[in-house]
């Protein structure tokens, strides 16, 4: 027998909120006389992000600094711009324009949580993120509605092990079985939910279906598609 859903536990970034860089991106290359449309540039986003979580897992986790000159040249490869100098680009953008110092709350966010609440789930985070997570979440209202929060570098274990979504489902005080999570990183979220045996919901914005097989997930293209599978 199924057992009933008592929990959603959600990652943070990209699942709940967001770094407005489309416009500062573009102001950026507007310095070196480059114009590109502004669906592509969101393409181009979601290009980057894709193929650093597929293929350098755990990276962007890091602090930006590491990682941002790799992940601009990803972005101008991808809009084939090749008369910016990388090294430049990002330069310029770390000191005008750094990636991640703003964050802001999808529109679906708190309607999705605030139905959560009122049908009287327990929500749970569990985010890759450094020690200015809860700051973060304090500043944009989040606190309220969570009723734990598992950050990596509060614990020292990053998704996908299992140590942060079993430390979540104890202070939530709810089993796997009667819990499910919500993640737009496939391997850090659904494989890494699925192993410890929570059913995922695989996030993804304006996102191609998602083939993988032999995971425990469906796809949904906003937050308030969750009440469906929560019963």
């Amino acid at each position: 027998m199924t057992e009933k859903c008592k929990g959603v536990i959600f990652d943070l970034g990209m699942t709940l909120i967001y770094p407005p860089l489309v416009g500062r991106f573009m102001e950026r290359l507007a310095e070196f006389d480059v114009r590109v449309d502004k669906e592509e540039l969101k393409n181009a986003f979601r290009f980057a992000d894709r193929f650093m979580m597929d293929n350098h897992p755990g990276l962007l986790n890091q602090e930006v600094k590491e990682f941002y000159p790799f992940y601009a040249s990803l972005m101008l490869s991808y809009l084939h711009v090749s008369q910016v100098p990388v090294a430049e680009f990002s330069k310029n953008m770390m000191e005008k324009s750094p990636p991640r110092s703003e964050w802001k709350l999808y529109p679906d966010t708190i309607p999705c949580l605030t139905e959560l609440r009122k049908r009287g789930f327990k929500i749970g985070v569990v985010s890759n993120w450094d020690l200015k997570c809860r700051e973060l979440l304090e500043q944009l209202e989040l606190t309220p509605y969570l009723d734990y929060v598992v950050v990596s570098s509060e614990i020292g274990i990053e998704k996908p092990a299992p140590g942060p979504f079993r430390k979540c489902l104890e202070g939530l005080g709810i089993t796997a079985g009667e819990a499910i999570y919500v993640g737009d990183n496939f391997r850090d979220d659904i494989q890494g939910a699925n192993n410890v045996g929570i059913k995922a919901l695989y996030l993804q914005r304006k996102e191609e279906n998602q083939l993988a097989t032999g995971w425990d997930f469906r796809q949904i293209s906003a937050l308030n598609e969750v009440f469906a599978y929560i019963g």
